[in-house]
């Protein structure tokens, strides 16, 4: 579970050697409250491999080796 501090970003996951990509923004949940977390299923793997988080204001974050089913909160720098 990924927990972003932040909204509207874009994130690209490595599992495998495949390409996931999400896009969180803050206007979900019950009256735009905004639940910000994705999920990837990782099937086998015992991990993202690689995951690069492109924050609103332009800047950009890379996490490896994250585990599965760890808890990772993520704010925007």
């Amino acid at each position: 579970v990924l927990r972003l501090k932040g909204t509207d970003t874009r994130l690209a996951a490595t599992i495998d050697g495949k390409a996931h990509i999400r896009h969180q923004n803050g206007n979900s949940g019950y009256g735009g409250a905004g639940i910000w977390r994705s999920l990837f299923g990782l099937g086998k793997s015992s991990q993202i491999t690689e995951l690069t988080v492109h924050w609103p204001n332009g800047a950009t974050s890379t996490h490896k080796g994250l585990a599965a089913g760890s808890k990772v909160t993520l704010s925007e720098p």
